[in-house]
């Protein structure tokens, strides 16, 4: 079968993101208001998309509202393998809900899919990686003052996915160990810079050099 990922299996289900996922778009400016903020910390988070970086949630850029206003914004709260995707900017970004960000809650510049049973939402967080599907996502922002993208036009967006969820699961396994072989080589390389630094800082201040006369 010939899907915008490639061709696939014939036996892989082939759905639209509206048919494989209930999409919500978060609240309309309520959630942000100044009023209605609260100390770093204390209360609920809101992750909007100054929030999402590159697949991960940055602690150090959410918002956070009182628990009367968590209450009673309660159907935007987030659950475990909730992804959350960035609805303003020119490329929409994405990160998948873990248990430290369960229960906060959906911030405005965002949209909210919920994967339907029979789709892992590891899987369709890896799946929107895929540059097939991350040019589809960025044909789809509107080009007004602001590039926004909303819930019917991502909902076109092809899903392609094997039916067998342990398939699902060991394509984000394999994915997580090159993931993880990536990071301990970036270490590798950020140690090797600051050796490096240290001992050009140690060099020119005359160490392990002998005095000349």
């Amino acid at each position: 079968m010939d899907t915008l990922v490639g061709v696939v299996p014939d036996d892989w289900t082939a759905w639209t993101l509206k048919k494989a996922c209930d999409i919500q778009t978060g609240p309309s400016g309520s959630v942000t208001r100044t009023n209605q903020k609260t100390t770093t910390g204390a209360g609920i988070a809101v992750i909007s998309a100054q929030s999402i970086g590159d697949l991960v949630i940055d602690v150090n850029r959410l918002d956070w509202v009182d628990q009367r206003t968590a209450a009673r914004l309660r159907r935007f709260r987030l659950n475990l393998g909730d992804i959350v995707i960035t609805r303003i900017g020119l490329e929409p970004r994405h990160a998948l809900i873990g248990n430290d960000h369960a229960g906060s809650l959906l911030g405005g510049s965002c949209l909210r899919l919920r994967a339907r049973p029979g789709l892992q939402p590891g899987y369709l967080s890896r799946y929107l990686e895929h540059p097939a599907v991350r040019d589809f996502l960025m044909r789809q922002v509107g080009r007004t003052v602001v590039a926004t993208i909303n819930g019917s036009r991502i909902g076109q967006l092809p899903v392609i996915f094997p039916p067998d969820a342990a398939q699902q699961r060991r394509v984000v396994e394999a994915l997580h160990l090159v993931e993880q072989d990536i990071h301990a080589h970036r270490e590798i390389v950020r140690e090797g810079i600051a050796l490096r630094q240290a001992l050009l800082t140690a060099l020119m201040a005359g160490a392990g050099t002998e005095a000349t006369v």
